[in-house]
């Protein structure tokens, strides 16, 4: 993929070059201003170009100061663009040098980060396609992104009150741009707060300076728009779904199509339908609202995110809706994934300190017990049969030890050779059933098994409601282990609140 986007990034950078030069050589007057907007494009899209194709640090780092300079120069074309397709006066000096003086501000405190590294930092990721960088905010990316948003911000609003107070025939090509704005400052959002490990939006930059390329110098109402937002439509990467008023689908694009399976034959009258069957319960309340929608389980999981928003007309009535559904299956897969492997311990796969501090934060403490386990030993054995062999030990024995407790139970190795179950839901007293269970492992523990070392353990056990808090509970069983370690060895203890 990454190979693929950065010959599109490329791609992106020559057609807004060739843009930019037939923009600077227009006989419009907008030409020039135009130009200094679409080629402030480029910066911030060969810096993102940096960090797809680079598994290098430093070229990472000089594509993130490249991108993020790139982007305070596009706020700055963006703005003066506002001012000559507007037709604002420059009477107003006074906020235009404050914007000035803040990307200028912007600026510096980017360029200090190569000394004080207070803005961003480069961090290495994995990925199935290989290594890459990607770039972690701190205080002064916040500052930055603070600075372009309300600039973009300010335009936009600029924009949406001359498409308001323009006579319709003439709004639409103020409309266009502020909808590509809103598209790619959208775009580009859910990139940055989905830490997306590819970011794409650069591609609606391209296509936004594209298109204020076409609308400025060669404007045509109605049709063009049409084709235009029927094309960007139709390849974005999401599932669109148009619906009329009555909720009836009017327009879906091709991943629509192929999210619902449906062939050239089949017709919008049975989207509705087929929504319903794969997506059970999907819709809420009213025309504007979001869902996660999970489906199956196991190796059938699927998880979608949706988004539904109302078309409002000029006279403030809703004439129908849009749904978009983006599957965000592989991103939930690698949080449980990434889950997972935080707490759990990777050599005997039962949970690790972190999952213990997590099962004991989740459970009634007044209705649990607490057993801690130490091998006898087992330094000895690592030592005389080497660690390949210790580590086989340690998986029989976390095996061994899951034999004799219930699903419910927390089997985890808390460091080492040390591990702990967590009991929940104690009723009564079990110290009798714990130390035969104890017992019984141990005996399996001393029968030869593949030619691994024979190894015994000490155990100590503590009911939660002797404790008042899971710190205590751990030093009440942790006490009790070491009554056994003292008395000989290989056995079980109670601790006894005194």
């Amino acid at each position: 993929m990454r190979p693929a986007l950065s010959a599109v990034f490329s791609v992106l950078v020559a057609i807004l070059i060739a843009c930019a030069f037939v923009s600077f050589r227009s006989k419009k007057q907008i030409g020039k201003s135009v130009a200094l907007l679409i080629i402030s494009l480029v910066p911030p899209v060969i810096g993102n170009l940096f960090l797809i194709a680079s598994d290098l640090e430093t070229l990472s780092t000089v594509g993130c100061y490249i991108y993020f300079l790139g982007m305070d120069l596009v706020m700055f074309a963006v703005f003066r663009f506002m001012f000559d397709y507007c037709n604002i006066t420059y009477h107003q000096k006074l906020i235009k040098w404050i914007v000035y003086v803040i990307l200028i501000a912007d600026v510096i405190q980017l360029i200090l980060n190569l000394v004080w590294h207070h803005a961003f930092v480069m961090e290495l990721k994995t990925e199935s396609s290989g290594n890459y960088y990607t770039f972690i905010a701190l205080g002064g990316q916040t500052f930055h992104r603070i600075v372009d948003y309300v600039i973009l911000a300010s335009v936009m609003i600029v924009f949406l009150v001359k498409t308001i107070i323009t006579p319709k025939v003439y709004s639409e090509k103020y409309l266009v741009i502020f909808l590509a704005m809103v598209a790619v400052a959208i775009w580009q959002s859910v990139n940055i707060f989905t830490k997306s490990a590819i970011n794409i939006s650069m591609i609606g930059y391209g296509v936004f300076g594209v298109l204020v390329f076409v609308l400025t110098l060669f404007y045509r109402p109605l049709r063009l728009l049409d084709r235009m937002l029927g094309v960007i439509a139709s390849k974005m990467p999401e599932a669109i779904f148009f619906f009329d008023r009555n909720g009836k689908c009017i327009w879906l694009n091709d991943n629509a199509s192929n999210f619902l399976n449906l062939d050239d034959g089949d017709h919008l009258d049975t989207v509705s339908d087929l929504l319903n069957q794969k997506l059970k319960d999907y819709k809420k309340e009213g025309t504007d609202w979001e869902n996660t929608v999970v489906t199956g389980e196991g190796d059938d999981f699927k998880c979608f995110v949706l988004q539904c928003r109302g078309v409002i007309d000029d006279r403030g009535r809703i004439v129908g809706s849009y749904l978009t559904i983006r599957d965000d299956t592989e991103v939930q897969k690698n949080l449980q994934r990434e889950t997972y492997n935080a707490n759990h311990d990777q050599l005997t796969k039962i949970l690790n300190r972190a999952g213990y501090d997590s099962a004991m934060e989740n459970i009634d403490l007044s209705t649990c017990f607490l057993l801690l386990i130490d091998l006898d030993c087992f330094k000895d054995a690592n030592d005389k049969y080497g660690h390949i062999a210790g580590d086989k030990v340690l998986i029989r024995i976390a095996d061994t030890i899951k034999k004799y407790f219930r699903d419910e139970d927390y089997v985890c190795r808390i460091g080492g050779d040390e591990f702990a179950v967590i009991i929940p839901g104690v009723k009564g007293d079990i110290t009798e059933d714990i130390k035969n269970r104890v017992n019984q492992i141990n005996d399996d523990l001393s029968t030869p098994y593949g030619g691994l070392p024979c190894i015994t353990m000490s155990a100590g056990g503590a009911y939660g409601k002797d404790a008042e808090n899971a710190y205590e509970l751990y030093n009440n069983a942790d006490h009790a282990m070491y009554k056994t370690k003292f008395g000989g060895k290989r056995g079980f203890s109670l601790y006894e609140k005194r």
